[in-house]
């Protein structure tokens, strides 16, 4: 399963190329790191030949040999250098720098992080804020943090929303939906949670939510995980694995896309109280398939569902167990977040944002 980061990139991309048939897009990608997905070929974009392996590359990094990151992948001179992933690596030719940064989780949740990881992204983000010209992220929310934290002036942060692909989260025929779950061997009726098992997604919310639920719910409705395993994962699989009475909770681990697509359409509703996000996409995912969105009341997920999500205390277990319960009972309010997911997602477009990109690469190219 694409992480977030890697479906934002690779759709962003994609709708800029297609924007912009005069440019010349040149992707520098370190050995052994795979290849651009097919979606990506385009007579104006070319893979710069890499002279480094991401091993090789990696190790000199953490020898403090932090070899020029267009010597190492080819890239020849360039108007304007992006960075997707929150880190700045050197350059050999002087240029422009467009750097993303997704979330601060790192420093505002640092105690739900992998202490060497959050180190290593407090040290280089701040790195990053000095070196770029422009920083681009994704919610407005997190916008107003990097302000907050870093010194930087209000201009070189911009706000560039994700979108979902249309085509591929949507409505799903009913007989592809029993398929699936027949197929994964999955309960009739579940509810879904995605994400990796790590403690910022706070999946262990959903579950204790769910055995909350009253016991005839419970053995009506099952509930579904889907993420890899992650970091300091225990809690999350203790409560997957502890012992209930009534009812089915099942890690499913990853699933490729059309399969989460189909996961989305067949379920009753997203559970979704992470602690923290940069941009909640699963939420937008789940609207796309006319799924009803139960999250957790943070300021980016309010920010992304624009009211169109049931929001809730999800650290009240019971809290979070009465919405549930509340949302799963009442037609009307099934219908009316469904209507009004449906009508957010339509606020969210690869076309807009890669346009709103490309101002923030003329500008920072001058």
């Amino acid at each position: 399963m694409p992480t977030g980061v890697d479906r934002y990139v690779r759709s962003l991309l994609t709708e800029l190329v297609r924007q912009l048939p005069s440019w010349q897009f040149d992707v520098g990608v370190l050995r052994g790191v795979g290849s651009l997905p097919p979606a990506i070929a385009a007579p104006n974009v070319r893979t710069a030949p890499a002279r480094l392996s991401d091993r090789a590359y990696r190790t000199l990094v953490s020898h403090g040999l932090p070899a020029p990151f267009d010597l190492a992948t080819g890239l020849g001179r360039n108007d304007v250098v992006v960075f997707p992933d929150f880190v700045v690596w050197p350059l050999a030719r002087r240029a422009p720098v467009v750097a993303f940064v997704y979330d601060l989780s790192f420093v505002r949740h640092a105690e739900q992080a992998d202490a060497r990881h959050a180190a290593y992204l407090t040290r280089e983000v701040e790195r990053t804020m000095r070196r770029a010209t422009s920083v681009v992220t994704i919610s407005h929310a997190v916008r107003e943090e990097i302000l907050e934290r870093y010194d930087i002036a209000p201009e070189r942060v911009r706000c560039v929303y994700p979108a979902v692909d249309r085509k591929l989260f949507r409505p799903r025929a009913e007989s592809d939906v029993t398929a699936a779950k027949q197929r994964l061997g999955l309960p009739e009726r579940f509810l879904l949670a995605t994400g990796t098992l790590e403690p910022r997604k706070n999946l262990v919310a959903a579950v204790d939510a769910y055995d909350r639920l009253p016991a005839d719910l419970r053995n009506d409705v099952g509930l579904v995980l889907v993420g890899k395993v992650g970091w300091r994962a225990e809690a999350t699989m203790a409560a997957v694995e502890r012992p209930r009475s009534t009812g089915r909770v099942v890690h499913l681990g990853f699933a490729s896309d059309e399969d989460l697509s189909l996961l989305y359409s067949g379920a009753e509703a997203l559970l979704f109280p992470s602690f923290y996000e940069g941009f909640g996409l699963p939420m937008v995912e789940a609207m796309a398939a006319e799924t009803p969105v139960i999250a957790a009341d943070r300021p980016v997920l309010a920010e992304v569902s624009g009211g169109a999500a049931r929001l809730v205390d999800a650290d009240d277990a019971a809290a979070y167990a009465l919405a549930i319960s509340q949302v799963l009972g009442d037609p009307i309010e099934q219908r009316r977040l469904v209507d009004a997911g449906r009508a957010r997602v339509d606020d969210f477009s690869w076309a807009e944002s890669a346009a709103t990109l490309a101002g923030v690469l003329r500008d920072a190219a001058g």
